[in-house]
């Protein structure tokens, strides 16, 4: 769940007709991290990362969580958006920033809303006329995570710790194994290691 003082934040969710399956919610969650992205740089904010699957940070501050959810009786996605806006250092937790906080001033949240909004319908639009490489490509310039060493928690007391060499055409994030290469669709990111493999 995400929370904020009233006013400081913009929280809300958009609905996205989807035909359905783990991949496009995969994917519809990095197409609107890249609209969030994109729209604040164009508002003048601080340049985001893409940590994948759902967040957005400036170095290990998270800025904005994102969660895509199918409903199969609606054949649609839910793409829930919490971005920290004009929050004070008191009022985040640990860990967490605002782009008041990085950029040392306010933005107006209407129009912050309106062009991630904008930003997000032409990026689905591209999505379905030319296909996800055009966009998987501007994911990987912005991902805090390619070329560096993860671990990640699969979930069931699962974890594996391995080099994230790309984002990979169904949306997941490729990693490099003893066995070869594996693009992982589901999982939650715990640690962040060099560039190498830890010893």
């Amino acid at each position: 769940m995400w929370e904020a003082p009233p006013f400081r934040a913009l929280l809300f969710s958009v609905l996205v007709e989807a035909s359905g399956g783990a991949e496009e919610a995969a994917r519809a969650n990095l197409v609107a991290a890249l609209a969030v992205a994109d729209a604040v740089q164009g508002a003048g904010g601080p340049d985001l990362n893409i940590r994948w699957p759902n967040d957005l940070v400036v170095g290990d501050r998270k800025v904005c969580g994102i969660l895509s959810e199918f409903r199969s009786d609606r054949g649609a996605l839910i793409v829930g958006i919490g971005l920290n806006v004009n929050q004070t250092e008191e009022e985040l937790p640990p860990n967490a920033a605002s782009l008041r906080t990085l950029a040392g001033r306010a933005f107006p949240r209407g129009p912050l809303l309106a062009a991630i909004l904008n930003r997000f319908e032409e990026d689905l639009d591209a999505l379905r006329e030319g296909g996800f490489e055009p966009l998987r490509a501007r994911i990987e310039e912005r991902s805090s995570l390619i070329g560096r060493t993860v671990t990640l928690d699969l979930g069931g007391g699962r974890t594996l710790t391995a080099p994230a060499l790309a984002v990979g055409p169904s949306g997941g994030l490729i990693l490099a194994l003893p066995d070869g290469t594996r693009e992982i669709l589901a999982g939650e990111v715990v640690r962040v290691f060099a560039s190498e493999r830890p010893r």
